[in-house]
């Protein structure tokens, strides 16, 4: 945010070419800080030349080659073995919490051909892993699961709400019992409830509480290099080209699942082109056109593990996905969540092309700025909300048992949420042109002044698909 303003307002530019991506307006390439010669930030009343959003301007320069050599090297490291454990960890009896990071990189610049080619290149990684608990993503660090007499017998050990509802349906209850113990027949179970216990989805553990602390690795990787090459043509030419790519997976193991068995992996892909031709006119003119192409590659909440290959087919809950990849979900009222990330797997690709030509004229005390610009732009967005399903069980104030667990076992569901995938292939075109002076009056007094004019066509998808209500159609 600059000023204030909105985050998505703000323009982003990498020597000179558009940094920006269609669907959020956010940065799409981000060089690490040893490839960086400069910067500015543009807060508030720049001139024509820039625009496209108010919010404000950052302008990025990356680092040349000289006709030295020049390079340096870096290491970071964060390791638990140099740590002392906390003083809450030690009061609980809990070990030193586990984080391995390196991020480490280099840049080196120089000549290629003594005063005509020169190039400057970097790279920047990162192995990150750490011991998490689902605390980490704002849940408790514990979670209440199904003791092993609930999943495997059906006891309940008396729960008062499920002895009500054995006494009101007695075919139920386990053969030589009373509805008063509370003891549902495992016979009796829900033939889904059946399929995610043999499947092995559903936690129990020999706890009388139920209370467990699950514990996996979160890991954080990356790869990321830029390349500078610039070339004298003649005294009067030069052509620079910026390459940059960043390549990121990331492993969540609890994004919405509170136990152990659901991750979801995170897929990040960011590309930058820029090729700039400058031309000395005269001694007073000047002109640049340049190109730039960026790709900005998500493939987010993908399912990850063994417990990807069981689906709603198979488990036999008869819902029916667009796009099956994985179990349907369970939610629990006791914060007990098994299955994968409703937000996914979602898979989003923007390609933004750039062209812009400007023209600079120095005459007398003024110093004149032309320029045009042409930007087409693609998304292609393929978006899986609650796909496979999520079903909830709520035992207090449901519909069942008041207990959430029975209520599972006897296929009660309280509530079922599902969406159809959502493809996008989004286009839009944004035309600009502009012109500046900025006349020297006086040694005391610069005036600028200028007009820009920018359109951006309305977004619209290839298919003519859209997600407004239309009055008298439903989905089918």
């Amino acid at each position: 945010s600059i000023a204030g303003g909105r985050t998505d307002s703000v323009t982003f530019l990498l020597d000179g070419g558009v940094n920006n991506d269609l669907l959020d307006n956010g940065i799409v390439y981000s060089p690490n800080p040893d490839t960086i010669a400069e910067f500015r930030i543009l807060q508030n009343n720049y001139t024509a030349e820039y625009g496209r959003n108010g919010g404000g301007v950052i302008s990025v320069v990356t680092k040349s080659g000289t006709n030295a050599i020049h390079g340096s090297g870096f290491e970071f490291l964060r390791n638990d073995a140099f740590n002392a454990n906390t003083f809450f960890n030690n009061a609980n009896g809990i070990p030193r919490d586990v984080l391995k990071r390196n991020q480490y990189g280099g840049a080196i610049g120089g000549p290629i051909i003594k005063d005509k080619l020169f190039f400057f290149v970097s790279y920047q990684g990162q192995r990150l892993t750490a011991k998490v608990n689902p605390s980490y993503y704002g849940d408790t660090s514990t979670t209440q699961v199904f003791t092993n007499a609930e999943l495997q017998n059906g006891n309940f050990n008396g729960d008062p709400g499920v002895a009500a509802f054995l006494t009101a349906n007695p075919y139920f209850m386990a053969p030589g019992t009373t509805a008063s113990q509370a003891i549902i027949d495992p016979n009796k179970f829900d033939p889904v409830a059946k399929n995610y216990i043999a499947a092995g989805l559903i936690p129990s553990t020999s706890n009388a509480s139920g209370l467990i602390t699950p514990t996996a690795s979160r890991t954080d990787n990356y790869n990321e290099l830029s390349v500078k090459i610039d070339y004298d043509v003649t005294s009067k030419d030069k052509i620079s080209g910026t390459l940059g790519g960043h390549k990121e997976d990331l492993l969540d193991p609890y994004i919405f699942a509170s136990v152990n068995g659901f991750p979801n992996l995170n897929v990040h892909d960011t590309y930058f082109a820029n090729i700039a031709y400058t031309r000395t006119i005269s001694n007073a003119m000047l002109n640049e056109f340049r190109v730039t192409a960026q790709r900005n590659h998500f493939e987010n909440q993908l399912v990850s593990g063994a417990n990807s290959k069981y689906t709603a087919a198979t488990l036999g809950s008869g819902i029916t996905p667009d796009q099956p990849t994985g179990p349907p979900n369970l939610y629990f009222d006791t914060g007990l969540y098994v299955g994968y990330s409703e937000n996914g797997p979602t898979a989003l690709a923007n390609n933004t092309f750039s062209y812009a030509d400007t023209f600079s004229w120095v005459k007398g005390h003024h110093n004149m700025k032309f320029g045009a610009g042409f930007t087409p732009y693609e998304n292609n967005t393929l978006y899986d909300y609650y796909v496979n399903g999520e079903m909830d069980f709520t035992g207090n104030g449901g519909i069942g048992t008041g207990n959430s667990y029975a209520d599972f076992l006897l296929g009660i569901v309280n509530s079922l949420f599902q969406y159809p995938s959502a493809p996008s292939n989004i286009r839009s075109k944004n035309t600009y042109w502009f012109a500046q002076d900025e006349w020297h009056i006086g040694k005391r007094l610069v005036l600028n002044y200028g007009v820009r004019y920018e359109y951006s066509t309305p977004k619209l998808d290839t298919q003519g698909r859209s997600f407004s209500v239309v009055p008298g159609q439903q989905s089918t």
